[in-house]
């Protein structure tokens, strides 16, 4: 919406010969002026629903000029005043003096001038995702130039199509300490994605730090936040330190999995604790399920990769932008590590927490020890399902009359579900099988 900023106007008491010159009336305030005086604004609206009692609201699609007065707010269509009503905290936030009731509508108004809407190019969100490293303890690196907004990055595609395209920061680390995007404290064990954000009129992006999300359960909205971490065999509670309560409202959350299946779908954290989330439309989310918070404060921001925090430091990773290893513990659940797991009935294995919660197919070595004195043949099946849907095979010829050490490696299975695969094997020396081991050595993450 293309609009004249009145106020602004210069007074003109006596019009020059040959140039074009406007009147222009505002609170029954005469005004002329030229038409090389008049700037052409773009305006920006924001509408959020309150909770009960909320008074901090982050604002996720626009900015603005604290402190400028180039911004209206509306509660339930009546305006609001600034200074008595609410304060403008900082270029994205707006703070009110006392709390809303539950549901108010707040709409949030301002307005840019044409020239700096435009100073941004726009781009189609696409390519390859971008390949991370292991930069120190804390951090890891990205090498991409500009970042195109386009939110987050789902099986390979970006959330939003068109975005504007801001120039990467010189320095292209991210940490988990100085550039956390809503925590005061890092979260060890958990799964950590590297994004680039950016609000109107910034030069350069920035980039911010965010959880995964696991859920433990859910109540109504509310879900409540399990452990995403390696070797978790049921859901325990976790918390995080998030720099305050209801920091994450209005923020989008991208939801991974629901209801144990692949879903995408982009929704809206209404409000947050230490151990839970509220979200907007809770769908099918389940316990289990998996989710990804967006860096609040910022109107544009796109996914970058993600990466492990284990007990002390950035666990090791090499990422060619699909294809990423790094090499954590060896699957708990299901115990395969003895016996026969006869085809054509497979065995569900986990890989949550193993590999990030955004891999689509999981990359293992495959090892046991065939402990018998007798030749024989011995074959492992790899499956995207629970069905007998082979995606990969591997099988050995034993002819030697002593133990045998048996690894099959590089295995990948993609996955139908979400991080599971199905297991089987088969031949005559399947029962002689000991200290069988799954060691996951990486995912696939288009």
């Amino acid at each position: 919406m293309a609009i004249v900023k009145i106020s602004d106007l210069p007074l003109v008491d006596s019009p020059v010969e040959g140039t074009d010159l406007f009147v222009v009336v505002q609170d029954n305030v005469t005004k002329k002026a030229y038409a090389s005086d008049i700037q052409t604004y773009v305006g920006f609206e924001e509408v959020q629903t309150a909770t009960a009692g909320q008074t901090v609201f982050n604002l996720t699609t626009l900015t603005y000029a604290a402190g400028a007065n180039n911004l209206q707010v509306f509660v339930d269509g009546v305006n609001q005043y600034e200074g008595s009503a609410y304060t403008e905290t900082n270029n994205t936030t707006v703070t009110f003096t006392q709390g809303l009731h539950q549901g108010a509508l707040v709409k949030f108004s301002t307005v840019q001038t044409l020239s700096t809407v435009q100073a941004a190019p726009t781009q189609l969100a696409g390519g390859s995702r971008d390949a991370i490293i292991y930069w120190n303890a804390n951090s890891v690196k990205v090498f991409r130039y500009n970042a195109v907004m386009g939110g987050f990055r789902f099986r390979g595609q970006y959330t939003r199509s068109y975005a504007p395209v801001f120039p990467m920061p010189e320095t292209k680390t991210a940490s988990v300490v100085s550039d956390a995007g809503a925590t005061s404290a890092v979260t060890f064990e958990n799964w950590y994605a590297v994004f680039a954000c950016a609000n109107f009129g910034d030069a350069v992006a920035t980039l911010k730090v965010m959880p995964f999300l696991r859920a433990r359960t859910v109540a109504g909205s509310v879900i409540s936040l399990a452990q995403l971490k390696e070797g978790m065999t049921s859901l325990q509670p976790q918390t995080y330190s998030w720099t305050s309560t209801n920091n994450l409202a209005n923020t989008d959350v991208l939801v991974i999995t629901e209801n144990a299946a692949f879903s995408g779908r982009v929704a809206k954290v209404t409000a947050n604790t230490t151990g839970s989330i509220t979200v907007n439309t809770v769908g099918s989310i389940a316990a289990g399920d998996t989710l990804l918070p967006a860096p609040p404060g910022y109107a544009y921001y796109v996914y970058l990769g993600s990466f492990y925090m284990d007990t002390a430091e950035v666990r090791n990773i090499y990422d060619s932008g699909t294809l990423v290893k790094s090499k954590g513990i060896y699957t708990l659940e299901p115990n395969t590590s003895t016996g026969s797991f006869p085809y054509p009935t497979f065995t569900d294995v986990n890989c949550v927490g193993y590999i990030s919660p955004l891999a689509t197919a999981v990359v293992l070595d495959s090892s046991c020890v065939l402990s018998t004195a007798s030749a024989g043949f011995y074959s492992e099946y790899f499956s995207g399902d629970s069905g007998n849907h082979v995606v990969q095979t591997a099988a050995i010829q034993k002819d030697n009359l002593t133990n045998l050490s048996v690894v099959f490696d590089n295995i990948q299975v993609p996955f139908l579900y979400p991080q599971k695969f199905s297991y089987a094997n088969d031949g005559s020396l399947a029962g002689t099988r000991i200290n069988g081991q799954f060691n996951i050595t990486g995912w696939i993450e288009p």
